[in-house]
């Protein structure tokens, strides 16, 4: 009966050891989980920030694209213009007029 004893006592102390260690298991999971958290957010915050700063990026590439096509076809109008001076001009020193443009 003594040896039935001191199964059941190495049993329960058995049991107690290992409840401890799950439990403090547990709460180290806990923690690591508190911790994956928040760094997920932090990870989420930075995501919310780098969408906004390529929303103003390519936003500010469009700007520059339209300004860019206005002038090119401010070009092209005062290519035109000059060009058609210059046709001008030529015409007048082909025929020898002296007529001002």
């Amino acid at each position: 009966s003594d040896f039935g004893g001191l199964l059941d006592e190495t049993g329960s102390d058995l049991t107690r050891s290992f409840t401890v260690a799950m439990t403090s298991r547990k709460a180290q999971m806990q923690l690591q989980l508190h911790q994956l958290q928040g760094q997920l957010k932090i990870l989420g915050d930075l995501q919310v920030q780098h969408d906004a700063k390529l929303a103003a990026i390519e936003s500010k590439v469009s700007n520059l694209n339209d300004k860019l096509s206005s002038m090119t076809e401010a070009n092209r109008s005062s290519c035109i213009i000059w060009s058609s001076l210059f046709s001008r001009v030529r015409v007048y020193k082909k025929n020898g007029e002296t007529k001002k443009l």
